[in-house]
């Protein structure tokens, strides 16, 4: 037995392993890196995240004999077998074998083989005080240990947790073993209560059979830096929020990915419908940490373009429940035309340019409880797509009376669309009109889209159903023009598209045009489109004359745009936003006006 020379100045963390179904964190240091150590606190390295709580801590600077251990209400007990030896249990540090982890030299406590005779096996108990409030389910033991460099005994120690003992004749659970470093570090090791209990305790066992001065495997060793830590880290929620949802699908199926360092207690939603009242249900733990469930609602219970609020709620398997929630999501609730699951290139095709009519009747488009509206956007439930961007797109619509259709129609048109469309994802897109097309109950609908495919790609297939004499296309690669410029024959084609659709059935911007009177309440609309790309109409009324302000905001807060900073008369206004100079993202605009104001959210999308 030598004094060791402690000559390495690195340092280096061992990745965290489980051993004997604990949590086991182990971190080594070299104890002559004094510069590393003094330029953090003692107990800084056991986590230094800012949801770590230090419940205990003793740095052992001080005095560490029997008599000062148990005046800090540590508990020592000699369970070795024979008569005890010439050390003390425990004992303060000796400079002379290796200095402690940080502060003096000598601030550190140690065992060590002399406790016993002859060859007795070695059991010393260092019982930690008692700490105000009691061990949590998840609080953590967290002490560095360390034996002479080069050691050749193995010595040992055993870390046990007890709920309702102090001496070791009594309940005890060892939650974990290990040897002692002998290559010059001190190591830090974590260990995790097993039960919560308001007299719970741990314990540190110097623990070597056949040992003393006359046996082998036992030496000199150290106990530094002692602390109990809990953690309050929130759960951490991953979700893809909803946008739209297609009534057919309704209740719609929540999926999420919740994960938390001490495990999770359980997980639920918040939702309501438009301006109701709050409701919940729980999601289920499916496998790790996927978290599902469908929200406690059936069709009767939602109508097309209800707006549906709703984030999700975790809560922390630890006893302190730290909470935490997504932010408050919003989709609409939209109808579709066809629940066919054939898959068609029509009205789009990744390999030539097209042209396609669709024609859908006034009683399939009525029978999703809307009588009249602004179709502000149009979507694909698409089955099949390698990403994608067409030039030239438009949509156009109409109504007509007829029934069937078996050619192209090129008169009566509104454009609604006349832009470059790109998308990289499989479910229901939405495109979203630059110019809505009012519809009304009575009238059969005619949506022609049309394109230009700068270069041939693979296939883009939607879910469509069977239906005769409802859609006219042609699909041809037409090197210097593109299908919304050329007139040919195109074919009756056998698959309609599922179409969805997003109707304002209350859209101000359509009877602006009738009303000159003064509105009898300020009002500020929804813009649509809504998502846009890349303009938006904004439709506000105000019933007095009065200084107004309409101002457009990010998701940060930052003003970014102007709309109006001016004196307004009273009547009913419309006003056009180009995002063009921003990128795709949530944006905010508020009007203010005399005592009102009122904020509203948009989505820009490139």
């Amino acid at each position: 037995m030598g004094k060791t020379k402690l000559i390495l100045l690195l340092f280096t963390i061992i990745v965290p392993c489980v051993i004997s179904g604990f949590n086991f964190i182990n971190k080594s240091f070299n104890s002559e890196s004094k510069l590393f150590v003094n330029n953090f606190d003692s107990f800084s390295l056991i986590n230094n995240s800012t949801n770590t709580i230090i419940r205990y801590a003793d740095d052992f600077n001080g005095t560490n004999d029997t008599n000062a251990l148990k005046a800090r209400g540590y508990l020592i007990y000699y369970r070795s077998s024979g008569p005890q030896g010439t050390s003390a249990i425990w004992f303060q540090g000796k400079p002379s074998y290796f200095p402690s982890y940080n502060g003096p030299a000598n601030g550190y406590v140690a065992a060590d083989f002399n406790s016993v005779t002859v060859q007795n096996n070695i059991d010393n108990w260092l019982v930690l005080p008692r700490i105000t409030g009691g061990i949590l389910l998840n609080d953590m033991l967290y002490f560095f240990s360390k034996a002479e460099q080069n050691n050749p005994y193995a010595d040992s120690i055993r870390v046990m947790y007890s709920t309702v003992d102090s001496v070791p004749e009594g309940s005890w659970q060892e939650i974990g073993r290990f040897k002692v470093n002998t290559s010059g570090f001190w190591e830090q090791r974590g260990f995790k209560s097993t039960a919560p209990d308001i007299n719970g305790r741990f314990a540190i066992r110097y623990c070597v059979a056949n040992r003393g001065p006359n046996g082998q495997n036992s030496n000199y060793i150290g106990i530094d830096a002692v602390s109990i830590v809990t953690d309050t880290s929130k759960p951490v929620i991953t979700h893809t929020e909803f946008t739209y949802i297609p009534k057919l699908n309704w209740p719609a199926k929540i999926i999420c990915q919740v994960s938390g360092q001490n495990g999770i207690d359980s997980v639920w939603v918040r939702w309501k419908r438009n301006s109701g009242n709050y409701q919940s249900f729980n999601l289920t733990n499916d496998s790790l940490t996927l978290w599902t469930g469908l929200f406690n609602s059936d069709t009767s219970q939602v109508k097309v373009n209800d707006s549906i609020f709703y984030r999700i709620v975790a809560r922390s398997a630890s006893l302190q429940h730290p909470i935490d929630s997504t932010e408050l999501y919003k989709f609409i609730i939209f109808f579709t035309i066809g629940s066919g699951d054939i898959s068609s290139e029509y009205p789009f095709s990744g390999n030539s340019d097209g042209r396609t009519d669709m024609l859908y009747l006034s009683s399939e488009i009525s029978s999703s409880e809307i009588s009249h509206g602004s179709i502000r956007a149009i979507g694909f439930n698409i089955r099949y797509i390698i990403p994608f961007s067409y030039k030239n797109l438009r949509i156009k619509m109409q109504t007509v009376s007829d029934s069937s259709i078996n050619s192209f129609s090129y008169s009566g048109w509104t454009n609604c669309l006349d832009g470059a469309f790109a998308s990289t994802n499989k479910g229901w897109q939405f495109i979203s009109l630059t110019t809505p097309f009012y519809w009304n109950v009575g009238q059969n609908l005619l949506v022609e889209i049309c394109y230009n495919m700068p270069q041939s790609v693979t296939l883009f297939l939607v879910y469509s159903s069977i239906i005769y004499n409802k859609v006219y296309g042609f699909h041809a690669n037409l090197p210097n023009f593109d299908g919304c410029t050329v007139f040919t024959a195109g074919q009756n084609v056998q698959y309609r598209p599922n179409l969805g659709f997003i109707i304002d059935p209350m859209n101000i911007s359509n009877s602006i045009k009738n009303k000159n009177g003064v509105p009898d309440k300020f009002n500020l609309s929804q813009n649509y489109p809504n998502l846009f790309n890349p303009n938006t109409k904004i439709d506000y009324s105000i019933p007095k004359n009065g200084f107004v302000i309409l101002k457009i905001y990010d998701v940060l807060g930052r003003e970014i745009k102007t709309l109006v900073n001016e004196n307004k008369t009273a009547g009913y206004y419309s006003i056009d936003f180009n995002g063009s100079e921003f990128p795709s993202g949530v944006y905010f605009y508020k009007l203010e006006s005399n005592e009102f104001g009122d904020v509203k959210r948009m989505i820009l999308i490139k």
